[in-house]
């Protein structure tokens, strides 16, 4: 039987942007309330954390993507990512 591993990370923002988590104990509580939701759906979660908006910083990742990957194919990226976990590809 094969086994498969897909990492998602997750980026969420409040609606309006709001500055909902603006407490620690506040931040607590919805990420327990997270993680409790993920136990009970059976869903592995390695972790969950939230801090201030900082999304301008992946917002430009994002639109910066065809110039970083004109410097280095997708496939070279991949073959870095791969020898920098010690993850092999499957062959069959």
């Amino acid at each position: 039987m094969s086994w498969v591993r897909v990492y998602i990370h997750l980026v969420f923002s409040t609606k309006n942007r709001e500055p909902f988590l603006s407490s620690s104990e506040l931040r607590k509580n919805v990420f327990q309330h997270i993680k409790h939701i993920a136990k009970e759906k059976e869903i592995w979660l390695d972790c969950v954390s939230g801090y201030s908006d900082h999304l301008q910083s992946v917002r430009d990742y994002i639109h910066n993507q065809e110039l970083h990957h004109s410097i280095k194919s997708f496939k070279e990226e991949v073959n870095e990512f791969m020898e920098k976990y010690g993850w092999k590809y499957i062959q069959e």
